[in-house]
């Protein structure tokens, strides 16, 4: 595959570029939407995680006539395919299960509008504390510090805050490295077209030839 070396360095600037600004834009999402109260930060919190795997989804597909299809399907199917296709590690799919398990809760109970954190915590058994503190980690290693339970259980809208960042910026960024890398796909068959039609002329003539035939 030949390709300019000035090409490959302007796509990864573009890329850079990019992510400083998404970082920029997930951040003001996410600030504003945690000055919510706790019942619509869970709901508009899933609603931007659904929105940011269906565009990664459909950017590892390669295509957007697919854009439908996936906009169709559960986020929670969208989930275990962004799993297969090892574009999501298990801790981060089990996190992103539990706030869907929640929102779940939460949207399909019109009891449930009045929601808050402290009250759901108090009402946890102990397996059910278990499960919070296992899912809200997206790191390999689950081996909480005090100070990060203490979090998790007096601060639980900060403690998803601090893990979903992290996580949405990683799903985006992929997408734009996948979207680049196609940028160098394109580059590099050009340029190898360009060199064949140079040093090797008598294909492109053969190739014409049948064509016409």
């Amino acid at each position: 595959m030949a390709i300019n070396i000035d090409d490959v360095i302007n796509i990864f600037d573009e890329l850079f570029e990019t992510y400083k600004t998404n970082l920029e834009d997930y951040s003001k999402k996410l600030s504003i939407i945690v000055n919510d109260n706790d019942w619509s930060f869970v709901i508009k919190l899933v609603a931007i995680i659904d929105s940011t795997i269906t565009k990664l989804i459909l950017e590892k597909s390669g295509d957007t006539k697919f854009i439908s299809l996936f906009e169709s399907i559960s986020i929670s199917r969208k989930l275990d395919l962004l799993f297969e296709l090892g574009l999501c590690t298990s801790e981060c799919k089990t996190f992103i299960k539990y706030l869907l398990k929640l929102r779940n809760k939460l949207a399909h109970n019109p009891n449930e509008l009045d929601f808050n954190f402290k009250n759901y915590i108090e009402e946890l058994d102990k397996n059910q504390k278990n499960e919070l503190l296992q899912s809200i980690n997206i790191s390999k290693d689950n081996k909480h510090s005090d100070n990060y339970k203490k979090l998790i259980f007096d601060d639980t809208k900060t403690a998803i805050w601090i893990n979903i960042l992290p996580l949405l910026l990683v799903f985006d960024f992929t997408r734009e490295t996948l979207k680049k890398l196609k940028e160098i796909d394109e580059i590099s068959a050009t340029t190898s077209e360009e060199l064949l039609k140079k040093y090797l002329p008598e294909i492109f003539i053969i190739a014409n030839i049948e064509n016409n035939n």
